[in-house]
């Protein structure tokens, strides 16, 4: 009886151990794969190139809602924004310098725009961005409104 309760505890000691190595294995094999995908570049980043899409305006005090297509242009630290709409809405686009800092893209124009129109439709000033699936969505409030970007990297 004392040798059948003793290999008993003999092999609980053993599935212990095993369970063990098996849990140091995976801990192991976790961190080793955590390494390697940290390592990887991060797919949430703005990558240079051109994406083209659409610019929405919306007016929170009138609830107007006026949409066209756009192309934006990133490279190097510069940037061309060049769109459809109409030119009783110009200046719209805007091209210089941008910089990327966490969630937020600054977007610096150099151009010498006339004093008419929406100046919210220059792409100039700070911006929030995120992805939805492969669609880059750039988004800031200006004005009265809002100005949004949905954008496909082509």
């Amino acid at each position: 009886m004392q040798h059948l309760r003793g290999s008993r505890i003999y092999e609980n000691k053993q599935k212990k151990r095993i369970n063990m190595k098996s849990f140091k294995l995976f801990i192991a094999t976790s961190l080793i794969s955590l390494s390697f995908w940290s390592c990887q570049k991060d797919r949430f980043s703005i990558e240079e190139g051109i994406y083209s899409g659409t610019l929405t305006r919306t007016y929170s005090l009138s609830a107007e809602k006026l949409t066209w297509s756009t192309v934006i242009k990133l490279e190097s630290g510069k940037y061309v924004c060049t769109s459809n709409a109409y030119s009783v809405f110009h200046p719209v686009g805007g091209s210089g310098n941008f910089s990327i800092t966490g969630n937020k893209i600054t977007f610096k124009d150099e151009n010498n725009w006339p004093d008419i129109g929406d100046h919210g439709l220059i792409l100039n000033g700070e911006y929030y961005y995120t992805f939805i699936g492969k669609r880059l969505v750039i988004s800031s409030k200006k004005g009265d409104g809002l100005c949004q970007y949905d954008l496909k990297r082509e």
